[in-house]
């Protein structure tokens, strides 16, 4: 049994720890004046805002072929191997964030498959549901293979295998070396 008691900001033992009938005092980290417990190392949902959810849920089902396990006119969620990918109407999205007028950041999702010839297939049949080829498949100078694609929301995909990682039929992605 683990009970985690955070106490007043300015006590130096704030954060306590116990396990059974053993009790000890855990630093963690500081932010300020009081102190929190690590995060879990996860990510439970990645949430792309969207200009037309329906033409979105239509381009993941079309070129994934993934279905959303909810959805309305304006959210949609797809279960992933172990977390949520949404869709939302991007002005709510930005709204409930309160941060309005943001262009799409400079990062990629990924998708792993088992095979390089699985990479060309699924670029392949992104693009015939509306991606947009930003790069062919190619072998990158660590190894591998991948190319990458934009949603119709401008949103980047890299579709990729990487020998040195296994994909098992979960879907969960192993990094290995």
């Amino acid at each position: 049994m683990v009970v985690v008691g955070i106490m007043s900001p300015d006590d130096d033992a704030a954060l306590l720890t116990v396990r059974g009938a053993a009790a000890k005092a855990r630093p963690e980290r500081i932010s300020g004046d009081r102190r929190w417990p690590d995060m879990q190392q996860q990510i439970s949902v990645i949430t792309l805002g969207v200009a037309d959810v329906a033409r979105s849920k239509a381009f993941y089902r079309e070129g994934f072929g993934w279905e959303p396990v909810f959805e309305q006119d304006d959210v949609a969620f797809f279960q992933m191997s172990g977390l949520m990918l949404g869709l939302w109407e991007k002005a709510q999205l930005e709204s409930d964030m309160q941060r309005p007028g943001v262009p799409p950041g400079s990062f990629a999702l990924a998708s792993n498959v088992e095979s390089a010839e699985a990479v060309d297939a699924g670029i392949e049949r992104l693009v015939a549901a509306g991606a947009t080829l930003l790069r062919p498949a190619d072998a990158p100078p660590h190894g591998g293979y991948r190319g990458y694609i934009a949603d119709p929301d401008g949103n980047a995909w890299e579709i990729a295998w990487n020998p040195a990682w296994t994909v098992d039929n979960e879907g969960h992605v192993t990094f290995g070396v």
